[in-house]
């Protein structure tokens, strides 16, 4: 089992959560797979609400135990996959060591962008971040990560899709694509290149106040089953969509 970057649990049963709080967070979470064959599971989580709550509930909804294979931080949207069964079940053995391979598994976010203009380029336009990262807490309950020579290695793809206008300023919208799994590892690299994500206050966003979360969202996931290939989507939500609808598109296209 590969190590995480921070301490977490892994097995959800469903069982610690009261009934009501049971009801209204299935409500908020769309199941976008569940497959016997491939031994999975997958919900379109919201921002706000963490992956281990996200996956307990699911657990309950289901009546089935799930073993957490990936996690999205707790204000990024989007994909949450899950293997069906318990830490010993073939499902998460299979499943785990897919994620640990990294290129075995294709995750896409969506990301706006500040920085100057053009900073990462004109729309189409293709980058690579490779630095290592390092976490370092900067509180007793929150962590950032840094680049350093002492971190761990990190590579993130990325393509520009369009570039908007807000009143003082352009915003890039992009689509990442990291390579490795480390903790905050988008956010860190682009706020590295001087393009921190809108709403990413830890890395260095300005305050905005047409978009009231972190705009950084899971919109595709791609890996290998034991009989298929799976790909996942989940729609931009709603914020999201209404935050973009609000600025001008300069170049490019919208997001579908």
């Amino acid at each position: 089992m590969p190590e995480p970057d921070y301490k977490t649990r892994h097995e959800f049963t469903g069982s610690g959560l009261e009934p009501r709080e049971l009801e209204a967070l299935v409500a908020t979470l769309p199941l976008l797979l569940e497959e016997e064959d491939e031994g999975l599971v997958a919900v379109a989580k919201p921002s706000g609400i963490s992956s281990e709550k996200a996956l307990e509930a699911m657990a309950a909804s289901l009546s089935k135990p799930l073993f957490a294979v990936s996690r999205l931080d707790l204000p990024t949207s989007g994909v949450l996959p899950a293997a069906l069964g318990t830490e010993q079940s073939p499902e998460a053995r299979w499943h785990l060591a897919q994620f640990a391979a990294h290129s075995l598994v294709e995750k896409t976010y969506l990301c706006l962008c500040q920085g100057t203009e053009g900073s990462l380029g004109e729309v189409g336009a293709e980058g690579r971040v490779e630095l290592p990262l390092k976490v370092v807490a900067t509180s007793r309950s929150t962590s950032r990560a840094v680049p350093s020579a002492e971190g761990k290695r990190a590579r993130t793809d990325f393509q520009v899709l369009a570039v908007f206008a807000e009143a003082t300023s352009q915003l890039s919208l992009i689509e990442a694509r990291p390579r490795t799994g480390r903790l905050h590892q988008i956010r860190a690299h682009l706020a590295a290149l001087g393009a921190p994500l809108v709403g990413d206050h830890l890395y260095g966003a300005q305050r905005v106040s047409w978009c009231r979360r972190l705009f950084l969202h899971c919109q595709r996931l791609k890996l290998f089953g034991p009989s298929r290939e799976v790909r996942l989507e989940a729609p931009l939500p709603a914020e999201l969509r209404e935050a973009l609808l609000g600025l001008r598109l300069l170049r490019g296209r919208f997001p579908s």
